[in-house]
């Protein structure tokens, strides 16, 4: 092939290979493209399923806790034994919960993208802390509250009726020094235990939801060892009383 041959052979295969080259790059760069847009779908399709599976444990989280709480409601509204103010005060504290899950539940509906899921969900377990606070607190300002009415409704009353009889053997010539000594020791356990049962309700009264654990907890767990003291020496107290009486029907069979 002599050179001018070469040259129109070289000169006519250059746009044939331009063409091919053009055309490669075009398919790459359209197949970038498409997977580009491919992955673009796939990653919206995992967001909006995420979104749809968060959305059902926030929900389940949600009712599960104001399952509880209306179980605890119902429970302190069958229970008589407690001040009107101090039963309207636990329900009232309930009542807030409630309402404050409600919200929150009203927002997921309408929840878009997985931050403002994240922080809904967020919010159920750090806002309310319904297990790890609420409820917590409303049992033992509950079971402190029964405590005290009982020990000023009941248990008190009866020290005043112990003092009546004493006064009538007295008066009936019996030597009651015993009993008086016994219905001393039964006061101070009740005493006793009227202050563990206040004290064990500011213990309780000072936990708060939106605090943290390390704040929370330890004024529950001081509340329950004092509700632990309030049962002890009530117990005591009554095995003083149940003495008190074999006494005073000791000195009366004579």
């Amino acid at each position: 092939m002599n050179a001018s041959l070469a040259f129109a052979v070289q000169e006519k295969s250059l746009p044939v290979k331009s063409e091919i080259s053009e055309a490669g790059t075009s398919e790459l760069r359209q197949a970038r493209e498409d997977a580009k847009e491919s992955a673009e779908a796939l990653k919206n399709m995992a967001s909006e399923e995420l979104l749809e599976k968060g959305k059902e444990h926030a929900a389940y989280a949600i009712q599960q806790r104001l399952l509880s709480l209306n179980q605890a409601q119902e429970r302190i509204e069958n229970i008589y034994r407690i001040r009107q103010e101090e039963k309207d005060k636990l329900l009232t504290n309930l009542e807030n919960a409630k309402n404050g899950l409600l919200v929150i539940q009203t927002q997921l509906k309408n929840e878009t993208n997985l931050d403002q899921l994240r922080a809904s969900i967020k919010s159920i377990y750090s806002g309310y802390k319904i297990y790890a606070a609420t409820l917590p607190k409303n049992h033992g300002l509950l079971a402190c509250n029964v405590a005290s009415y009982v020990i000023d409704e009941k248990i008190i009353t009866s020290i005043d009726s112990l003092n009546i009889i004493i006064t009538e053997l007295q008066d009936a010539g019996y030597d009651t020094a015993g009993v008086e000594e016994k219905i001393v020791e039964f006061s101070s356990y009740i005493s006793a235990a009227k202050t563990e049962a206040e004290s064990a309700c500011a213990e309780f009264e000072a936990v708060q939801p939106s605090q943290v654990s390390e704040i929370s907890m330890p004024h529950i767990d001081a509340g329950k060892v004092k509700m632990l003291n309030v049962k002890s020496n009530l117990q005591i107290a009554k095995d003083v009383f149940q003495e008190i009486v074999i006494e005073i029907r000791s000195l009366t069979s004579r």
